[in-house]
């Protein structure tokens, strides 16, 4: 047999095959946030790009250029560092030296590869990138279906994970990884972080929708009708967010919720769907808001459903953010066109925490045991947290890369379908979610995320060029 990568179905089958293994899989393996793990689908990634590209390069020649772009300009980040980390003996924290470096170019802080660098940077951003170009390369019909439902279905497995391990009151993720040494006790289902794992199950729960919009459009071309197996799929992923104890996640779930209503009434019209079909709707989504709900908080997970109604402006960890982000426009604002390098910031971040106002202002348990070596990982704010590291320049290059989807999308007509429409809100809940949170920074989601958005792009391209 001949494996010729010229031949379609041979390059068709790899290119799935490996983008679908990865979309699956990282969701289970702790949201892929483990580094021997992001090398593999680093790899793994890059194979599928490359099978994608024996199909023609013209339709990714912009975002591989935008692709490479990124890569050049926070390699060169890398290898002019302005900053080196000097250890204080006996506590968890650092100060900056500078160091002789090329002013004129973008530059960064001399860190481990293992723990947060411009090369680590690369190793999770990339691959999202890798699988979003191979799967708007290939031209096969069915592609973006498969996808669609395989989302659903992983998700809605993972929901339930969650579920079951909030009912076990489990310590670990799946009895094999100790969830609750490494995250704190913030981890839920196989995410070491809540608000990460809510994000994903919303935009599990986008598929899901648009999963019940295409079989509702083929209804009536078949015997049997399996949309109600989306909804309730759609129904575990909301309950799942809802047991995240993600608040922020849970509103963004709304989102989600509230745009499918009216595009459902519109789509089960267009279909000539019988009216027993909008009566199910309309029941199903009744039970799932008010009476799942009302069960749910006469069980075992009621202590976390209050969290829901806990008055954000009096939480510990609102108030801790808002000062945060007062020192992070400090950072911003002192290498704003360049930045502080790619996945710097937390080694650059202590040179600007108010770590005085934060003890005086900010009472909890966690930061009277951890006193003055209490430091921010992240920004709690993805787009802020870009602008530090890669400056101006670099989040404009980042953006374009999915700038690019979004200006195929907009600028055809068909994004106003409500299968693409109902993606893009799922999306859009996650950029939502970014402005008070770090969705982005799992390469579960972000991957997810990037799969979707090409996804629309193919659904809104014109049929003639599919």
């Amino acid at each position: 047999m001949s494996w010729d990568l010229s031949n379609n179905r041979v390059a068709f089958k790899i290119v799935q095959l490996l983008t679908l293994l990865v979309i699956l899989a990282l969701p289970w393996l702790l949201g892929g946030q483990l580094l021997e793990l992001q090398l593999v689908v680093f790899v793994v990634t890059l194979c599928a790009l490359l099978s994608s590209l024996s199909q023609g390069i013209s339709g990714l020649r912009i975002p591989l250029i935008l692709a490479l772009s990124l890569s050049g300009y926070v390699l060169v980040q890398w290898a002019n560092p302005a900053f080196v980390q000097e250890w204080q003996t006996g506590l968890r924290v650092w100060s900056l030296v500078p160091v002789d470096h090329i002013t004129w170019l973008p530059s960064s802080i001399d860190s481990d590869f293992t723990d947060a660098s411009p090369l680590r940077f690369l190793l999770f951003f990339l691959p999202a990138v890798f699988v979003s170009l191979a799967l708007f390369g290939y031209r096969s019909k069915g592609t973006e279906t498969l996808v669609l439902t395989l989302i659903s279905v992983n998700s809605a497995l993972i929901g339930l994970v969650g579920l079951i391990q909030l009912n076990l009151e489990s310590r670990s993720t799946l009895g094999l990884f100790q969830a609750v040494d490494e995250g704190m006790n913030l981890f839920y289902a196989t995410f070491l972080y809540k608000n990460q794992a809510a994000a994903f199950l919303n935009l599990g729960m986008a598929a899901s929708f648009v999963g019940f919009f295409l079989s509702a459009r083929n209804s009536q071309s078949r015997r049997s009708n399996p949309s109600w197996i989306f909804l309730i799929l759609a129904g575990v992923l909301l309950i799942g967010v809802v047991f995240s104890r993600s608040r922020f996640g849970f509103v963004c779930s709304l989102i989600v919720l509230f745009s499918f209503v009216p595009l459902a009434m519109k789509q089960l019209r267009q279909s000539a769907i019988s009216k027993k079909w909008m009566a199910f709707v309309s029941a199903f989504m009744a039970i799932v808001v008010l009476g799942g709900g009302t069960y749910l908080f006469n069980t075992k997970g009621t202590k976390h459903l209050k969290t829901l109604s806990t008055e954000i402006t009096e939480d510990f960890s609102f108030k801790q953010r808002q000062l945060a982000y007062k020192s992070e426009l400090r950072m911003f604002a002192e290498k704003t066109i360049y930045g502080w390098g790619a996945g710097n910031f937390r080694h650059g971040f202590r040179r600007f925490q108010d770590m005085e106002s934060e003890r005086e202002q900010i009472r909890n348990n966690y930061m009277e045991r951890h006193e003055l070596n209490f430091f921010w990982q992240h920004a709690h704010n993805d787009y802020l947290e870009w602008l530090i590291e890669l400056g101006v320049v670099g989040t404009l290059i980042l953006f374009s890369i999915p700038g690019y989807f979004f200006w195929i999308i907009f600028k055809s007509k068909l994004w106003k379908d409500p299968v693409p429409l109902m993606l893009l809100t799922g999306l859009g809940s996650t950029m939502v979610h970014g402005l008070i949170d770090f969705p982005f920074r799992n390469p579960a989601v972000l991957v997810t995320w990037l799969a979707l958005l090409a996804v629309i792009a193919r659904l809104c391209e014109p049929k003639g060029t599919k």
